[in-house]
């Protein structure tokens, strides 16, 4: 029997993030191995997610995109639309691999990730 996986935000559209669902969303990411690339020490070969959302990236196009739903939606199922500068059309399509649940789950994964402390130097 199955865990039934409801999400936070169709109760309350502005509470995208619940504690209780960041493991899941965690593991999703993980078990589509979306973290081998995407890496926090940016040394995979897509870009760091971390700190991302909301944030305007320049693409290999020379346009300037926001990373909002709509953008990482979209580079899910379909990456090479939109190419981040300075990186590769690598990543795969996730069209037909992933549920409609699933993309919004991983929509929201990607927005709950904050940017990582900057270390100072001395």
């Amino acid at each position: 029997m199955g865990i039934t996986h409801r999400r936070v935000s169709d109760e309350n559209p502005d509470l995208g993030f619940h504690p209780r669902c960041e493991a899941f969303r965690a593991k999703l990411f993980q078990d589509l191995a979306c973290n081998t690339c995407h890496r926090p020490d940016a040394q995979g070969r897509g870009p760091v997610l971390e700190g991302l959302f909301g944030k305007t990236v320049s693409l290999q196009s020379g346009e300037t995109v926001t990373v909002d739903e709509a953008y990482v939606r979209e580079s899910i199922l379909t990456p090479s639309a939109k190419i981040t500068a300075g990186f590769q059309p690598v990543m795969p399509t996730f069209q037909g691999l992933v549920t409609e649940e699933q993309l919004l789950e991983l929509v929201e994964y990607v927005k709950s990730l904050k940017a990582l402390p900057q270390v100072q130097s001395r």
